[in-house]
């Protein structure tokens, strides 16, 4: 897009997302509105597509919420180039399309300079993303992988009559017993040698 923002100018954020709507809404003049006032239709409708294409990949990436809003928009007002009755072309494209568009542009560049935006904004800054969010699934699942043999060392309290163990005991044993059986199946121990560690662990009472 078009740079139209002296970048050496110190403004809020507000009043820079306002100006990038109007760099938005100058486009969609220049590139848009231009073609229907000389009557162009074909131009006209590439150039639509072509300048909502952009905008909307604005919008998706910054504004989500005002993506969605958008295109609920032009669900509403569709164009229908061949409904447009001659010489009245622009007049045909603004009623249909273009005044929901250009109404749109100019809420948000009102709601942008009052702060109004700033909740459904999204902060594209890498350092700005929390740390605590993109590593909690992680956790989640290691958490999950350690404590998956713990059913499996209370069938084996329960079978004892241990059945009031800690949660730390169960999950202790499970992985025990996964090693025991992984090593029985590589014949590195025998089930004698397992039956004299439980004894030692659990003595009969």
């Amino acid at each position: 897009m078009r740079n139209l923002i002296n970048s050496s100018e110190s403004i809020s954020a507000q009043e820079s997302l306002a100006r990038e709507f109007e760099q938005w809404q100058k486009l969609f003049y220049d590139d848009v509105h231009a073609y229907f006032a000389k009557r162009n239709t074909k131009r006209g409708e590439i150039a639509l597509e072509s300048w909502e294409t952009r905008f909307t990949k604005f919008l998706d990436e910054r504004l989500p919420v005002l993506a969605n809003k958008y295109q609920q928009l032009r669900l509403k007002n569709k164009l229908y180039p061949g409904n447009f009755v001659y010489p009245y072309y622009l007049e045909g494209f603004m009623s249909q399309t273009g005044d929901a568009i250009t109404s749109f542009l100019e809420q948000c560049i009102d709601d942008a300079r009052r702060g109004n935006l700033d909740i459904y904004r999204v902060n594209t800054s890498r350092k700005s993303y929390d740390l605590r969010q993109l590593l909690s699934p992680k956790k989640k699942i290691w958490k999950s992988i350690l404590v998956f043999p713990k059913p499996i060392g209370y069938f084996f309290l329960d079978i004892f009559g241990r059945n009031d163990s800690k949660e730390s005991t169960a999950t202790i044993l499970g992985w025990i017993l996964l090693m025991a059986i992984i090593l029985l199946l590589a014949n590195i121990i025998t089930i004698s040698m397992i039956e004299s560690a439980w004894r030692f662990f659990f003595p009969v009472k």
